[in-house]
């Protein structure tokens, strides 16, 4: 099937065996923090009562803080400068929430997308540009 693509590698040879088990993790922690995120704003949103911008900026400070912790330790087993990697955390953090909460406004105020459901769709977005910023950048 792969074995070779007119002259070039194998495509397998591209990918590390360590990326792939990072990634692997990062997907199971992910989904742990997706968890913890979409509970905890629904929590505050349905249940409590607490306006959607708020519940989904709480939410992702859930998230957030669960994801750095397993992903530091486990996922990619880094051990570099833990104050460099939280504040580079922070920035993406911040970033992420600034785009969540423009996603938000859009899917849910423009076009009528019920707010869980615009969370789940932005929070699949979301996860897909941290691991490459995790791996290439606060993680390396």
């Amino acid at each position: 099937m792969f074995t070779k693509l007119r002259g070039r590698k194998d495509i397998f040879e591209y990918i590390s065996q360590k990326s792939i088990v990072q990634f692997s993790r990062y997907l199971l922690v992910g989904f742990g923090a997706a968890a913890f995120e979409y509970i905890s704003f629904n929590v505050l949103f349905a249940i409590v009562g607490i306006g959607k911008s708020f519940a989904n900026h709480s939410s992702m400070l859930v998230g957030f803080l669960f994801s750095f912790i397993l992903n530091r330790t486990w996922s990619f087993n880094s051990n570099s400068n833990l104050f460099k990697q939280l504040s580079q955390l922070s920035i993406l953090f911040i970033i992420n929430n600034a785009i969540s909460a423009l996603l938000l406004y859009l899917l849910s105020d423009i076009l009528h997308i019920l707010p869980q459901l615009s969370k789940l769709l932005i929070m699949g977005v979301i996860v897909l540009w941290n691991f490459i910023i995790y791996k290439k950048i606060i993680y390396r």
